[in-house]
């Protein structure tokens, strides 16, 4: 199983330390108030972000580079990109970039020589700008990334390592035997009607009466999120939808175009040929 971690307590912790500090504005860019600097790759894009102490303003500037919630590539019916393939060529970039002490990745604080872990979703209220991990909206517990390839076909759903398919679940509720529901990004077509998309979670959050730190339930707002008014669908953006790879990188350094040929799935001729060092 994935090893995943949660970008929160690196965001806002109650200890003295460094925090990440990841800017809003409402000068929203395709629907995300995140600071984009470049969205126009296939599998990844720039965001801008910083580090600071708890109540300070940022002193460093970083890039962070993360993986996209959706791919928009053409299936090649010879040689279909893969998730398989994609996340062997993320866990490639992080050991390249890391190994060359030219970016930074969270390391599994368990296994600290195994592959880089995934982060957990993160999505983000605009209104209590707070970030939060998305919970089950039946029991309240962290979906997560199905990457059981049996538990998808009997779904009548894309499996996860022969094509670019990705579905959150919780797993509790699979465990419990109870009917899974599944959440994706944006629906494929070859989905079954029951197939569900951000937007229906979002609107799914409202039978949620408990979930540790989902900032809705308490919000004074909550009525006219997710009764009146439906505000939640534009209130509530993701910053990862799925567990998601992520580099962190010097502002000053990054050279976002060197990327391409790694998160690409390009081998050691087409690296060489972009110029790594």
């Amino acid at each position: 199983m994935d090893t995943t971690i949660s970008l929160l307590p690196f965001i806002d912790s109650e200890k003295n330390g460094f925090l990440l500090d990841i800017p809003v504005s409402d000068q929203t860019a395709e629907g995300l108030p995140f600071q984009v600097l470049q969205n126009g790759q296939k599998f990844s894009r720039l965001v801008k972000a910083g580090l600071k102490t708890k109540g300070s303003t940022p002193f460093k500037p970083l890039f962070l580079l993360v993986q996209n919630d959706s791919y928009p590539v053409d299936t090649d019916p010879l040689h279909p990109m893969t998730n398989g393939e994609l996340d062997l060529a993320w866990q490639e970039t992080v050991s390249l970039y890391v190994a060359a002490d030219n970016a930074f990745c969270v390391p599994d604080p368990l296994r600290p020589d195994s592959p880089r872990p995934l982060f957990k979703p993160l999505f983000f209220c605009q209104n209590t700008n707070r970030f939060f991990l998305p919970p089950c909206p039946e029991c309240g517990q962290p979906l997560d990334l199905c990457k059981d390839d049996g538990i998808l076909k009997r779904a009548g759903l894309l499996p996860y390592f022969t094509s670019l398919a990705r579905y959150l679940f919780c797993p509790g509720c699979h465990e419990q035997g109870k009917t899974p529901v599944f959440y994706q990004f944006s629906k494929n077509p070859e989905d079954p009607p029951f197939a569900r998309n951000r937007f229906d979670l979002i609107k799914d959050f409202a039978k949620l009466r408990s979930a540790q730190g989902f900032p809705c339930i308490e919000c004074p707002n909550h009525p006219e999120c997710y009764l009146t008014g439906e505000k939640a669908l534009s209130r509530i953006s993701f910053f990862s939808f799925y567990p998601f790879h992520m580099l962190f990188f010097d502002a000053a350094d990054i050279r976002a175009a060197d990327f391409l040929p790694f998160i690409s799935g390009g081998g050691n001729a087409d690296i060489n040929a972009a110029g790594y060092r």
